[in-house]
């Protein structure tokens, strides 16, 4: 009885460390619990006779390094052989592949073939906490295409970016927010309204670690009494990222909300 006991526990401390993901294997569920929860999906494409999918399950999934961030996101396993229409959907060429989503479908990364698990590791482990904001504002915006969701969107996909440490995941979110706010310019005819979207636009330019043509694309822009404040505060975000601080201080001294101030300093 005490030998049981102790392999039962063995057992169970194993299933602790090692292939404790647990996988879906219906896009429909993988959807509705990433919504539900505020997670991303992470899709695994596969197949049994793959034998760089074996390894990639031996060497990444199993790993207490993706055990310990599993809760970040939901994991989809995608069978090739028996799911036809999803790899179709995502042009696949070859397997494995890893693609990471929103519930609404956005591609934040993509990736086929695996060598080593250090590239996955550390995407996987900088993945955003919760992305409900992304979701509350996807959903909005599927039910209703108006002005105010795609700017409500664009600005989602903003502040997740801010908060978001993985560099590529980060560029496509910048990139995702930047697409809803070109729509608010094509949609809109509230002056504010455009201008607003045209400075956050370039906010993200300055984002993505390119000040300088932030600043190129600023010179451009007149700002209304309205807006102004926030274009110094972008100026001087782009200032303080080329390390011109004389340049940052003057444009700081100019601007007087405390939320954009505090913003500045972070």
């Amino acid at each position: 009885m005490k030998k049981l006991l102790i392999l039962s526990l063995l057992v169970s401390l194993s299933t602790l460390y090692f292939g404790q993901i647990n996988w879906t294997y219906s896009k429909t569920d993988a959807v509705e619990m990433a919504q539900k929860e505020g997670k991303v999906i992470v899709m695994d494409f596969w197949a049994i006779w793959c034998g760089p999918c074996k390894q990639m399950d031996t060497k990444l999934w199993d790993t207490p390094e993706i055990a310990a961030v599993s809760d970040k996101f939901i994991a989809y396993k995608v069978d090739v052989d028996s799911d036809r229409t999803t790899p179709m959907q995502y042009k696949l060429q070859g397997i494995p592949r890893v693609i990471i989503i929103t519930p609404s479908g956005q591609t934040l990364w993509d990736r086929t073939g695996f060598g080593t698990p250090t590239e996955f590791v550390e995407v996987l482990t900088n993945l955003p906490d919760d992305i409900s904001d992304i979701i509350a504002a996807d959903q909005s915006l599927e039910e209703n295409k108006t002005v105010d969701n795609y700017f409500q969107a664009g600005m989602s996909y903003q502040a997740l970016a801010q908060n978001t440490n993985h560099n590529e995941i980060k560029s496509k979110l910048l990139s995702n927010s930047s697409v809803m706010l070109q729509k608010v310019q094509k949609k809109s005819k509230d002056e504010m309204t455009v201008q607003l979207a045209k400075l956050n636009q370039i906010y993200n330019t300055a984002l993505a670690g390119k000040a300088k043509k932030a600043l190129k694309q600023l010179a451009k822009l007149s700002p209304n009494s309205t807006t102004e404040e926030f274009s110094y505060f972008v100026k001087a975000y782009c200032h303080n990222c080329q390390g011109d601080t004389e340049a940052m201080k003057a444009e700081k001294s100019k601007i007087s909300d405390p939320k954009l101030l505090a913003d500045l300093k972070n």
